[in-house]
């Protein structure tokens, strides 16, 4: 038995209270220690104890010798009470791990509460930063309006010089071009029309408006003159010179060839779609003959989206697709992205020469054995 259990002064009492008596007063004296609570829960958490004890206080019943009886009664008592004291120690160490184990709980739960805190302040923070961005946004926003609207003041009779100029330009062209249409046989009553459009937009005030009305006659006017070129059977050498111009207006790179007036895109940043817009000006304006629009690009996919663009803005710009013919462009046929053939605008076809027989029949004859003038050598012409 450990020396220290007779430290605990409820064993050193049940040994001190111990009266040295025979074994017919034993259970008299020991079975009200063995039916209390804490012998009870001794029988449950230390049941080798216990019994040994219940065996120690049977023999000191049996004993007969008062002596030997009450050393087994000792015995019995300090048996009980190390049981006792095991069940304790067995109780604290539950109680010990109980709290443990809700010590760890409460642990991980404030772990849990403080990266929640931690996440709701770095929500807070982010919300605060956007309101403080917002806020220096509004506030830069405000100071690039004022100064937007500074410099719009400073420049803006030049700017409203510049649009006048511009819409004067446009005006002038498209009167130029109503006029060329009436001169060829257009319709009086259309010519009206886009006179008094051009001038009902000089009242407009505001500039761009004004623009948007007069690039709308002007295009109404290329219409006019196009209706008016088709009625001839074939394009005559003014209009081959105005095409040219035209397009070079439009920014296109125009020259002649024997297959056509060809024209290629200045610039390769500029979409398809912007070049589609500006050839339909000039097919509504130029109407003889078919063109060819041929693509290129990096590969098959790119090229037949191409194609689809181009005709879908053509036909947006009411231009004649049976007209137009967009394809690929051959092998060898230069490095542009576009590339436009005005197949109509080709060469005039040169007058027939005459026969050799009329041709000689109305040279002067020579004498026999002279030479023709072409013939001559140079010592002869010096002669």
């Amino acid at each position: 038995m450990n020396p220290r259990a007779f430290r605990n002064p409820a064993i050193l009492g049940l040994i001190i209270a111990l009266p040295a008596c025979g074994g017919r007063n034993v259970r008299t004296k020991l079975d009200p220690l063995f039916d209390t609570s804490a012998a009870r829960q001794a029988k449950s958490d230390a049941p080798e104890l216990y019994q040994a004890a219940r065996h120690a206080r049977d023999a000191a019943e049996d004993e007969e010798d008062a002596e030997v009886s009450s050393d087994h009664q000792v015995r019995s008592r300090l048996l009980l009470g190390a049981a006792v004291l095991k069940a304790k120690r067995t109780a604290l160490r539950e109680m010990r791990f109980a709290a443990e184990t809700e010590a760890r709980t409460y642990a991980a739960q404030a772990r849990n509460d403080e990266r929640a805190r931690e996440v709701w302040i770095r929500k807070q923070q982010r919300r605060r930063a956007a309101e403080v961005a917002l806020e220096q946004a509004r506030l830069a926003f405000e100071t690039a309006e004022e100064d937007e609207a500074r410099r719009y003041r400073a420049r803006g009779a030049e700017v409203r010089r510049v649009h006048a100029q511009a819409s004067r330009a446009l005006a002038t062209r498209a009167r130029s071009l109503t006029a060329v249409a009436v001169v060829l046989g257009a319709s009086a009553t259309r010519a009206d029309a886009i006179y008094k459009a051009l001038d009902e937009a000089k009242d407009i005030t505001d500039a761009t408006e004004r623009m948007r009305r007069v690039d709308a006659s002007l295009q109404a006017a290329r219409s006019l003159l196009g209706e008016a070129r088709r009625s001839q059977a074939a394009p005559s050498e003014d209009e081959r010179a105005s095409l040219i111009a035209a397009a070079q207006e439009q920014n296109f790179s125009a020259s002649r060839t024997e297959h056509g007036i060809v024209c290629v895109p200045r610039s390769a940043r500029t979409s398809h779609g912007v070049w589609a817009q500006r050839l339909a000006s000039l097919l509504r304006a130029h109407p003889h003959g078919p063109v060819v629009i041929e693509i290129r690009a990096s590969s098959r996919a790119k090229t037949r989206s191409a194609e689809s663009l181009w005709n879908t803005t053509l036909k947006k710009e009411g231009v004649d697709l049976s007209r137009v013919q967009v394809q690929p462009q051959p092998a060898g046929s230069g490095s542009t992205s576009v590339r436009v053939v005005w197949t109509g605008y080709g060469p005039e076809p040169k007058p027939p020469e005459p026969s050799s027989g009329a041709a000689s029949s109305s040279e002067p004859s020579l004498p026999p054995g002279s030479s023709s003038p072409s013939k001559l050598s140079a010592s002869e012409l010096m002669q």
